[in-house]
């Protein structure tokens, strides 16, 4: 068969495979040297091909490091294809047997399979007229941003004890951006990244990082009394109270109102300017503010009036017919509603479930995306009704990259665990250390979550307490660390990437934003664990 395309005399493929080539041959020769070459696997080394793999993909997740420190994100970038390529080579040997610590759990399916529900149901609820319904409802209300989006925060940061952390910070920061201007949306988000962070601490359902801690730490945790994670109320409240009360204060001192004049403006030079347009596609129009804006328009509202009406009257006309809610069929409303009561059901149903120590017949706990598939075929059916399932693609496909690379992280972080775990490796030292030496590297381990991810980073860290068991408060103190970490970074947890999934920060920014967050919530944390010191003493 003739090649069509050619390059250079090659045909397209060859080309392709020859730029890639190295890049995976090195990877994998990265992954496998230490596993394999005799010099260093005989003295222990085995687990820097997977410490190395760790550290060139979260490399590669960073895109603006300064420039003198470029050259890493570069490296990464350059190598995260062989280093996938190589940890799928590698953990082959362990796919067999298909249960127990069989590699196919390595990249923590459960974990994924629940979040792509999650994922589904909140893309379902942005492209609903759901939020555009929340922003009219608000609107008519007399009470201002400063007193009711701090209360949202504390109501709904808690709730995702019961109902998912991950869900809750993917609908809030829809629901921030369709009530507040910019800036103050941002804010709200990060207030309530961090509080939902560290609130949601008391039951194992309300995060995939309790639920990993569990399994790991499960016969010493469930012997605890009171219940180990009821006993958490102290730093769950303090957690999202903090960082509410602190984004009270600054709405209050910026005299932050709703969107409605922030909106008019926007939207008045976005009407004049299509007006002007020649292209008479006004589905274009609203499927173009739809995309900026992230509200729902009905493309049917929006009509031309006749050249002889005044200009103003006109952008007046095509302005509040704008900031109507969509009209859309109550049958395609229903459904929305429908994927996210289905969520919330799932969620607290797995939450009974897990409270009541109810196992499945072959032994173990149910997994949560059983009890939440349910909602993410309800969204994709109202995705696929409303002709929405390209959007819903299209945010999927922007995250993709970024998914793949986070489950390669996980199977390396698995692989390292069980190398760990073999009585002759270089890291083999560390349970010889001192108590508190260790301690003391456990707690950076915990703050590693930023950049890996606080899942993967919670079963390592319940691997390594089953073995050497600490105190309760150190347990608790490495679990504040491990969940609020994971909010420093886009990555470091689901939920900051359902946020930037929709604010697209890139990483200076992020943590620019998040820094004063992080502080605050982490205050409301430790002391809510001064409480439970004081409360339990025992």
């Amino acid at each position: 068969m003739k090649n069509i395309v050619k390059i250079s005399g090659h045909s397209l493929l060859t080309h392709h495979i020859i730029r890639y080539l190295p890049r995976i041959l090195a990877g994998i020769a990265l992954i496998f040297l230490p596993e394999y070459a005799p010099p260093l696997r005989n003295n222990g080394w085995e687990p820097l091909g997977a410490v190395l793999g760790i550290l060139f993909v979260v490399f590669s997740l960073f895109g603006d490091l300064p420039v003198w420190f470029a050259w890493t994100q570069r490296i990464g970038e350059w190598l995260t294809p062989g280093i996938a390529a190589g940890t799928v080579l590698l953990l082959i040997q362990w796919l067999l047997p298909l249960s127990g610590n069989s590699a196919v759990y390595a990249f923590s399916p459960v974990v994924w399979l629940a979040y792509i529900s999650i994922v589904l149901v909140s893309i379902s609820f942005e492209h609903s007229s759901l939020p555009v319904r929340i922003y009219h409802s608000i609107k008519r209300q007399a009470l201002s941003p400063a007193v009711v989006i701090p209360i949202f925060i504390v109501v709904v940061g808690l709730l995702g004890n019961l109902f998912d952390g991950v869900t809750i910070i993917a609908i809030s920061v829809v629901i921030f951006l369709a009530l507040l201007p910019e800036a103050p949306a941002q804010e709200a988000s990060f207030a309530m990244l961090f509080g939902g962070l560290i609130s949601n601490m008391i039951t194992v359902a309300a995060e995939p990082t309790n639920i990993k801690f569990q399994d790991a730490l499960g016969p010493l945790l469930d012997a605890a009394h009171p219940s180990y994670w009821f006993a958490n109320w102290p730093i769950s409240v303090f957690g999202v109270i903090f960082p509410a009360v602190y984004l009270a204060i600054r709405f209050q001192s910026q005299h932050v109102t709703w969107l409605v004049k922030a909106a008019s403006q926007k939207f008045a030079g976005t009407v004049i300017e299509s007006a002007k347009s020649e292209t008479p596609n006004d589905e274009m129009f609203a499927e173009q503010m739809l995309q900026e804006d992230e509200i729902v328009f009905n493309a049917q509202t929006i009509e031309k009036q006749p050249d002889t009406t005044p200009q103003q009257k006109q952008e007046d006309i095509l302005l509040a017919k704008t900031l109507e809610p969509a009209k859309e069929k109550t049958l395609h409303r229903m459904m929305a509603i429908a994927a996210l009561i289905l969520l919330a059901g799932g969620i607290f149903f797995h939450s009974v479930i897990e409270a009541a120590h109810i196992y499945r017949p072959g032994g173990g706990d149910y997994p949560l995306w059983i009890f939440i598939a349910p909602a993410g075929i309800a969204a994709l059916i109202h995705l696929l009704y409303t002709k929405q399932l390209n959007r819903g693609w299209l945010h999927i496909k922007n995250e993709l990259p970024v998914w793949g690379r986070l489950m390669v992280i996980f199977s390396l972080i698995w692989f390292l665990s069980n190398k760990l775990s073999a009585p002759s490796n270089v890291f083999a030292g560390f349970y010889a250390l001192p108590e508190q030496a260790r301690y003391g590297l456990q707690i950076i381990l915990s703050l590693l979550s930023s950049l890996t991810d606080n899942v993967a980073i919670a079963g390592m860290q319940g691997a390594m307490i089953i073995n050497h068991p600490i105190a309760l408060w150190q347990i608790r103190l490495l679990f504040i660390l491990l969940t609020w970490a994971g909010g420093l970074t886009y990555f470091g947890c689901l939920q900051s990437l359902a946020l930037n999934a929709r604010l697209h920060l890139p990483s200076s920014a992020w943590f620019k934003a998040a820094i004063p967050w992080a502080i605050i919530s982490f205050i409301g944390g430790i002391i809510g664990l001064a409480c439970i010191i004081i409360l339990y003493p025992h």
